[in-house]
């Protein structure tokens, strides 16, 4: 029984893919203009949000008595199998309520093609979306709790559906407003904006000429809601292609909290805004001492550690080169390495605790990616053998966890030795039985996902096991 339930199964699953297969896929739809109406705010007791207006089209062909619908191969559709969804963001799909569109009955994210009506709020070539605005700034300010519509860009997307199944168009996407993502690099007194993006944008471009015209930086105290920076930047590509910028923002004061934002002022006189970000600088930045056999010298700025905002640590990748090498860490620099630049940057030297009497910390496999106390007081260097090392420093609970980089192995070489054989074998059954599978000298997690599943277990063993036997790689 059961291998014919499988079986039936097997088949059941065939016949779905084949429908879904057979059935025509619609062409890309099109969105032909987007407007956001904003907010009308006369006091707090009495405000309108305008909406939102988006125009849009479905490629058509002329059958010689009036337009049908096509699909990639130029065939009519049958229009009562047709239905579009609209889209958001990172791919999140709209849902069609009756509150907001009396033209459904029940909510549902795909709206029948049928279902338009030519004064309706889904017209025959045109979308409202009520009561919906991305221009949310004065209301929240106001004390309206609102959020926006969507961050960046709003897609379109038609389907056909048939006897159960769906063929869908591509999602096609304008994007209105700038792409800001969270802040990057950030050190004690700057970091980077950027809404940089990889895809042409012709709403923008489009309307991106003209003086006056750009993109527009807005850097602000949260505190004290100053606007410190307010800079025109130009796009990346010098013929507007791509629009989309980086801006390094520098001069900041250590340890607080900024708001940004970008907006895009077009020649329509419309400003478009992106999200606001918030960005909480550290209070101070992170310089490695040492690390190599050419001294310590704590003018060296270039061995400066990555501030990672969101898990509030330092980050840095740094082979050391020698076969032993001492390190420490300091959070300023001095203008000198002589004696006045070493008494300089002593309050800000800091290390790991070592035994009594100890000057060192030698640091060896078992602290392989585990917290290891640091103190401002007591200093001591870390020893450690040369290789490729990841850092991690956390200021707050005074910690360093270090993680030995290793190159990607070959899947299959489990023990690292440059060959796949029954030696692997035996590695991964060992990693198995002892349930460790920390990356070592003789041991590669990565390889040890033979089958490239989630996990590691039996399977990779009955995986490597085929692959010795001359099966699949």
């Amino acid at each position: 029984m059961k291998k014919i339930s499988l079986f039936f199964v097997m088949m059941l699953a065939f016949t779905v893919s084949m429908v879904a297969q057979s059935l025509p896929k619609p062409a890309n739809p099109e969105i032909t203009e987007f407007i956001d109406y904003g907010a009308y705010i006369e006091s707090s007791d009495f405000y309108f949000i305008g909406g939102i207006y988006m125009g849009y089209s479905f490629p058509n062909a002329w059958d010689g008595t009036a337009w049908q619908l096509i699909d990639v191969d130029g065939n009519y559709l049958d229009t009562d199998k047709v239905s579009f969804s609209i889209y958001t963001d990172n791919d999140q799909v709209f849902t069609f309520t009756p509150e907001m569109f009396d033209q459904v009955a029940a909510p549902t994210t795909q709206f029948p093609y049928n279902a338009r009506t030519v004064n309706g709020d889904v017209g025959m070539s045109d979308i409202h979306f009520n009561n919906m605005t991305n221009d949310i700034a004065g209301l929240v300010e106001i004390g309206v709790d609102i959020e926006r519509f969507f961050d960046w860009r709003i897609g379109i997307q038609t389907n056909y559906t048939d006897d159960g199944q769906t063929n869908s168009s591509d999602i096609v996407y304008m994007e209105i407003y700038p792409q800001l993502q969270e802040a990057k690099n950030v050190t004690s007194t700057s970091f980077l904006a950027d809404w940089s993006c990889d895809a042409e944008n012709t709403f923008i471009i489009n309307n991106f000429i003209g003086e006056g015209c750009g993109y527009f930086l807005y850097v602000v105290d949260k505190e004290t809601q100053e606007v410190v920076l307010n800079q025109n930047v130009e796009p990346t590509d010098a013929n507007k292609k791509l629009p989309g910028a980086t801006y390094a923002v520098e001069g900041l004061t250590p340890g607080k909290t900024y708001e940004f934002y970008v907006e895009v002022k077009q020649n329509t006189g419309k400003s478009y805004q992106s999200v606001v970000r918030e960005v909480t600088l550290p209070l101070n930045d992170v310089y490695m001492l040492g690390g190599d056999d050419q001294g310590w010298d704590c003018t060296d700025g270039s061995k400066k550690f990555v501030y990672d905002a969101e898990n509030k640590v330092y980050t840095m990748t740094y082979t050391f080169p020698a076969e032993n090498n001492y390190f420490g860490f300091t959070t300023v620099l001095a203008e000198n390495n002589d004696d006045g630049g070493w008494a300089y940057i002593e309050p800000y030297r800091f290390g790991a605790i070592a035994d009594e009497g100890g000057d060192f910390i030698w640091y060896e496999d078992q602290y392989n990616g585990k917290p290891i106390a640091m103190t401002w007081d007591a200093y001591h260097a870390i020893k450690i053998a040369g290789g490729e090392y990841k850092l991690t420093v956390n200021l707050t609970d005074m910690t360093l966890i270090i993680e030995k980089q290793y190159a990607p192995a070959e899947r299959g070489d489990v023990n690292r030795d440059g060959a796949v054989n029954i030696a692997d074998v035996t590695c991964l059954i060992d990693h198995l039985l002892s349930n460790d599978y920390t990356d070592s000298d003789n041991f590669s997690n990565f390889a040890a996902h033979v089958n490239d599943d989630a996990s590691i277990n039996i399977a990779d063993v009955t995986a490597l096991i085929d692959i010795l036997l001359g099966g699949s790689n």
